[in-house]
């Protein structure tokens, strides 16, 4: 039978591992193997699906891979960091605040909580649905679902909008999920009662038969 000494500092070692793994930023590569592109005719909807297949929190990272080719053709691409009604209507002209990212290879880091908007430089592809919104959310809320993101209206042909003017983020299937942590009052508790049942045993425990 295994010491209770030892089971107690198994528990502390539990504790301490799966706070770590709470605390844990994630990158996520935005489109996946896709990447960030031109949209074919049938994907409107391609990174709303994506942002709806995962979590965000604040800390994490998303990385826009694309095309930045110099020569500033049509298949020329970037990111733009924009607000909603920019968002909307692919205009990151009237955006005050807007970031412009042109390197081919961004990583932006999530510094708050609630919607970010991000779309393309090319206005073709933005009407084309290369554009995305995210929820962050706060490092805490290990458990909770993303909420429902409206897909913005596609501007490009009256045919396809009853495919691309809604769509539901849903939650994430268990295979998705970046992390798993128990709740923050209960590892305290739980920390604290280890702790005090090591202390506990360690004075108790005076004499050593071999």
């Amino acid at each position: 039978m295994d010491s209770p000494l030892w089971v107690i500092i198994s528990m502390v070692l539990v504790v301490v591992v799966v706070v770590d793994v709470a605390e844990a930023s994630m990158e996520f590569k935005v489109g996946g193997l896709e990447g960030w592109r031109q949209p074919f005719e049938n994907e409107t909807a391609i990174y709303i699906q994506w942002a709806s297949n995962n979590r965000f929190h604040v800390g994490d990272s998303l990385r826009f891979e694309y095309n930045n080719n110099k020569n500033k053709d049509s298949y020329s691409d970037s990111v733009i960091v924009v607000d909603k009604y920019c968002f909307y209507h692919c205009n990151s002209s009237s955006c005050t605040a807007a970031v412009v990212y042109e390197d081919g290879n961004t990583t932006i880091r999530l510094e708050k909580t609630g919607p970010a908007y991000f779309i393309s430089g090319n206005i073709t592809h933005c009407k084309q649905g290369q554009r995305l919104v995210i929820q962050v959310m706060s490092s805490s809320s290990i458990y909770d679902s993303p909420p429902s993101i409206a897909l913005p209206p596609d501007s490009s042909s009256s045919s396809s909008s009853s495919n691309t003017n809604t769509a539901a983020a849903a939650a994430p299937s268990p295979a998705s999920s970046t992390s798993f942590a128990l709740p923050m009052p209960l590892l305290m508790i739980t920390a604290a009662t280890a702790a005090s049942y090591l202390f506990a045993a360690t004075a108790t425990t005076t004499t050593i038969t071999i």
